[in-house]
């Protein structure tokens, strides 16, 4: 190992360090980047998908229960009017 290829090795090392290094952290930074947004997307269509189905659910539950406590008020009152009649 003679001193031209030391300085050669030297100079490719270098290279790694200041140019090749940079750019596969430069594109796996990009790459995690769009997972992260690709992600977040994702997380963002099921969050609206379970609120959708959560008010469907809910809206289905609570309009009966609503109805019941429309006609329990229809009631009451018209017991009361008798009462009062």
């Amino acid at each position: 190992m003679n001193f031209y290829t030391l300085i050669i090795i030297l100079i490719l090392v270098y290279l790694a360090v200041k140019i090749i290094i940079p750019v596969i952290g430069a594109i796996l930074g990009i790459a995690l980047n769009i997972l992260g947004s690709v992600a977040g997307a994702l997380g963002g269509i099921i969050g609206v998908v379970a609120l959708v189905i959560g008010g469907i659910i809910i809206g289905f539950i609570s309009t009966p229960a609503i109805i019941i406590m429309f006609i329990f008020l229809v009631l009451f009152v018209t017991k009361e009017r008798n009462r009062r009649a």
